[in-house]
């Protein structure tokens, strides 16, 4: 059962491609966006990256990572530039990570 398990898992993490599964193995490329759910281990060092707007503007800091049962960030907690008084909770579904430079990269608004 366990073998099947595995190679279940490799087929999987091979149809997505390489940085996906790297994501999901917790080794990712150093120069690439993944998605910060995907992230099977997170570096300690995302609590306190820096979030980035659609078009590159620092508009944030994280503050806080909670993570899900399986180790895999479900939600940061962000300091706005604007106003780092108050704290804005957003899924980590949606949002891509840079490991490069240690930021969360929002994604495009929805119209």
């Amino acid at each position: 059962m366990r073998c099947l398990r595995v190679m279940l898992m490799g087929v999987a993490m091979a149809g997505a491609g390489p940085w996906h599964a790297a994501a999901l193995q917790g080794r990712m490329p150093r120069d690439a966006l993944v998605l910060l759910s995907d992230l099977a281990h997170p570096p300690a060092d995302l609590a306190a990256a820096g979030v980035r707007a659609t078009d590159g503007r620092l508009v944030g800091a994280v503050q806080s990572v909670v993570l899900a049962k399986d180790g895999s960030p479900a939600r940061i907690a962000v300091a706005m530039l604007d106003d780092q008084d108050h704290l804005v909770s957003l899924d980590a579904g949606g949002l891509r990570y840079d490991a490069k430079g240690n930021e969360i990269h929002l994604p495009p608004k929805a119209d």
